[in-house]
């Protein structure tokens, strides 16, 4: 296997240009097996991989990004700041280079540096906030391009190998193992590649490659406590991230389908409480006015469970799946109501298309001071007014105005300003009907919370003749 390795490594400088990029990919693979062997062979010794081919051959590939961008209001300096990324051309014919759209943002110019250190000016094509791509241009021709893998048939514990420019360190390369897959991380909805190998500002946009020299992510996030690197990196799926990119070239921009719903993760303690037979699916805790779901039949409270027969595992499942669809689709949820299984079409909406805003604290922190009711569970409460539930866009509802120390009300999380909506299903549009629900009772109550906008249910476990004052 040594020997035609070697036969490889002086092939390649002589084939034609499509014959050397596959007696490259094969060299890789060659090489990646005989380190597997030589790994296996020396008992005790460490699994190294000699990745200096992969790395010879996409090198030229990736580039190095600097934005000059518009000071901000924020801003202290009136001259442009500049910010720097990676990012690789994955369309060499055209000129196409894809990085992460947090890199352009703001962008009054961009210059795109290659590994031989030419400099170009470069055309912002298009960029997703959502998925957090963009593409850029630069005007030559007859560039090299990466290949692409399927990020779907990545095993977690693969070798992954990551070049960028770190702190401004152009081509630098760093590898490690697929951590994990499916990451969720500040509310975006892209199921990121997590990865151990070192990542820090500067590589966003670069490519993640497989041990055979395709790209199977965009680096685009770090978890840190420090600011630099600490074990945990994330990638945008090359499969989530080259259909985009495709549409921001023929768009301008991605149009993103929406449902119109929000929801929570549906945990084993909320399961039992309503009655689930299982802990999977998407609780749902508010429904936008004039939104997609509006009219459909759904109601806070549903359990949803399937998406077009994919059955949900959590929550994030839901409007993962919804997301890339377009706009005007229907979509047959299979919906958990009270022990009874529920078919509801939804037809999807557009991002363009959303509900009111969401609360404004302040509004709700002016109502201290008010008559309030002490009364169950460690709460003191008072139904929320006829203007007060104008304002804040809600249908009756209670404001909490003290939590007790040490109370179910204060383990289960509650807070002074919370507003609740509904025990279980029902609508709690006075004290009174509270107080019906919970007085000489032990249950775990599923109790429906706004707070800063926010809807979400928690459990109060409920201790019989738990009235207070």
């Amino acid at each position: 296997m040594t020997h035609c390795i070697e036969w490889l490594r002086h092939l390649i400088p002589v084939a034609p240009g499509r014959m050397r990029r596959l007696l490259r990919t094969l060299l890789g693979t060659l090489s990646g097996v005989l380190a597997l062997h030589i790994g296996a062979a020396e008992a005790g010794s460490p699994l190294l991989v000699d990745y200096s081919d992969l790395v010879a051959e996409n090198a030229p590939m990736v580039v190095s990004i600097m934005v000059h961008q518009n000071p901000t209001a924020e801003s202290t300096n009136l001259n442009s700041e500049t910010e720097q990324g990676s990012g690789f051309i994955f369309d060499g014919a055209n000129g196409y280079i894809l990085t992460n759209a947090h890199v352009i943002e703001n962008q009054r110019d961009v210059t795109v540096t290659m590994t031989n250190r030419q400099k170009y000016p470069a055309t912002v094509v298009g960029y997703d906030s959502r998925s957090d791509l963009a593409v850029l241009q630069i005007h030559t021709s007859d560039l090299e391009q990466v290949r692409v893998g399927n990020s779907d048939t990545v095993r977690i514990g693969e070798p992954v190998v990551a070049i960028g420019a770190p702190f401004g360190f152009e081509l630098t390369v760093t590898a490690g193992i697929l951590s994990a897959r499916n990451r969720t991380l500040e509310g975006l909805l892209v199921p990121f590649l997590q990865v151990d190998a070192a990542v820090n500002p500067g590589n966003s946009g670069g490519p993640l490659f497989n041990r055979n020299g395709e790209v199977i992510g965009v680096n685009s996030r770090i978890f840190t406590t420090t600011g630099g690197f600490t074990g945990l990196a994330f990638a945008i799926p090359s499969n989530l991230a080259m259909p985009i990119a495709h549409e921001l070239i023929a768009h301008g921009k991605v149009e993103h389908a929406q449902i119109g719903l929000r929801i929570q993760d549906l945990t084993p303690e909320l399961a039992r409480a309503f009655g689930a037979p299982a802990d999977s699916g998407a609780l749902v805790v508010g429904i936008d006015v004039d939104g997609p779901a509006q009219g459909s039949g759904l109601q806070v409270g549903d359990i949803i469970t399937q998406a077009d027969s994919r059955a949900l595992a959590e929550s994030v499942a839901l409007p993962r799946y919804i997301d890339p669809l377009p706009a005007g689709q229907k979509v047959h949820l299979t919906v958990w109501r009270a022990g009874v299984r529920l078919a509801i079409e939804v037809r999807l909406g557009s991002t363009g298309e959303q509900g009111p805003g969401a609360l404004l604290r302040a509004s709700l922190t002016a109502l201290q001071g008010k008559r309030a009711a002490p009364y169950l569970q460690g709460l003191t409460v008072r139904a929320l007014g006829p203007e007060e539930r104008i304002d804040t866009g809600v249908e009756g509802g209670l404001i909490v105005t003290a939590v007790q120390a040490g109370s179910p009300a204060q383990r289960a999380g509650l807070k002074v300003d919370d507003i609740l909506l509904r025990d279980h299903v029902q609508l709690l549009t006075s004290v009174k009907a509270l107080r019906e629900a919970w007085t000489g009772t032990e249950r775990d109550a599923p109790v429906l919370v706004k707070r800063a906008g926010d809807c979400f249910y928690v459990l109060v476990t409920l201790r019989s003749g738990g009235l207070e004052n």
